[in-house]
């Protein structure tokens, strides 16, 4: 193949994966499910996921990659101040909310989830990231737990000033080069 056509396919490749991104879908809202799992990196994936317990979509919450200076303090903190500038009604602080230190990266956040899942012997998450980020890391925690596992992709989006700003353009080339470079190791674990 020439270095053109190579090009040509990387570059389709990548718009067709911009629109998935773009179009992204929640699988089975509402469908109540043991834990909701949030990955962090993004702005407001884990004020999401917060939403969604409160809500009573899952009885626990797990928070894969924090900052070892973050609190459980801080995280309600940071979500009841999220709500009160988007003047969102308050909602009842959510219990049963663990916090992950371990993870550096996507796939130690699958692996963190994997322990995390299997020592509270959960068979449903529910898998909130950011609609850019959700591909890798359902094809990370998917590859890391039990096939009978039932994984639902919550994506958040993420777009501030609309899908061609260019933060949002950059995180989605960046995740789409990400996932080319992940996926033949995810493929041979497999």
């Amino acid at each position: 193949m020439s270095f053109f056509t190579l090009l040509l396919v990387w570059f389709v490749g990548w718009i067709l994966f911009t629109i998935s991104v773009i179009h992204a879908k929640t699988e089975k809202p509402g469908k109540q499910v043991e834990a909701l799992v949030v990955v962090t990196g993004g702005t407001g994936r884990i004020h999401h996921a917060l939403d969604l317990l409160a809500e009573g979509n899952a009885d626990k919450l797990f928070i894969s990659g924090v900052n070892e200076d973050v609190q459980h303090s801080d995280i309600i903190a940071g979500w009841n101040e999220y709500r009160a500038e988007a003047s969102l009604p308050v909602l009842p602080e959510p219990c049963c909310i663990e916090l992950g230190y371990a993870a550096k990266d996507t796939t130690g956040n699958a692996l963190e989830i994997k322990e995390w899942v299997e020592k509270n012997e959960i068979t449903s998450i529910r898998l909130v990231t950011s609609n850019y980020h959700m591909p890798r890391a359902y094809m990370e925690v998917r590859n890391h737990l039990p096939p009978d596992t039932a994984i639902y992709r919550h994506p958040f989006h993420y777009a501030k000033d609309g899908i061609f700003e260019k933060k949002f353009l950059f995180l989605v080339f960046s995740e789409y080069n990400k996932i080319l470079l992940s996926w033949p190791r995810l493929k041979q674990a497999r």
